[in-house]
């Protein structure tokens, strides 16, 4: 769904500077639950890079061009070229998908955009989801595939997942405690 490539994408100024953070949120727009987020900070230089690279995509944004399954929002990465500090921004991927008005239904039903296929809920809830697609994903492989370091992560993140629970455990025996009076 992109145009032909006229226009270069805008080169970020000497002094732009942009970081990126994961975050949490609550009382987003949508919900009063805690909710995961982005934080994007940046200088004006920063901004102004990025408020030029939207406007190269919308500029790039063609109703007539087709629709590649593989590759439905025709979604580019932000590039090596712009202004994050990799230093203190957090590892996030960023993609900016687009389509036209004339193939918005495709290209939404294509990746799977729907308000049943929305992340609601509480980070553990929205947690859930994303743990079983890893389950799903990795169960496709062996775990030799993936060598030592994911097995460390797992290893790593079934440990945690045991201390949270123990936490989660006494916070709630403490709050029922509270509730009901009991000592």
């Amino acid at each position: 769904m992109t145009a032909a490539k006229g226009n270069p994408c805008p080169e970020a100024p000497h002094g732009a500077e942009l970081i990126i953070k994961q975050s949490w949120e609550v009382s987003t727009r949508y919900s009063r639950e805690v909710a995961p987020g982005v934080h994007l900070l940046g200088n004006r230089e920063g901004f102004r890079w990025l408020s030029e690279y939207f406007a190269w995509i919308a500029d790039r944004i063609d109703d007539n061009a087709e629709v590649a399954p593989a590759n439905a929002d025709d979604h580019p990465h932000l590039f090596p070229g712009a202004p994050f500090n990799s230093e203190l921004s957090d590892e996030v991927g960023i993609m900016l998908g687009h389509f036209s008005q004339r193939h918005r239904e495709r290209v939404l039903e294509l990746l799977g955009c729907s308000p049943e296929a929305r992340s609601l809920g509480s980070p553990i809830a929205q947690f859930l989801p994303v743990l079983r697609a890893l389950t799903k994903f990795f169960g496709k492989y062996s775990l030799n595939e993936w060598g030592q370091n994911w097995r460390d992560e797992l290893r790593l993140l079934m440990h945690e997942a045991a201390m949270c629970r123990a936490q989660f455990r006494q916070a709630e025996e403490a709050a029922r405690d509270e509730f009901f009076g009991e000592k």
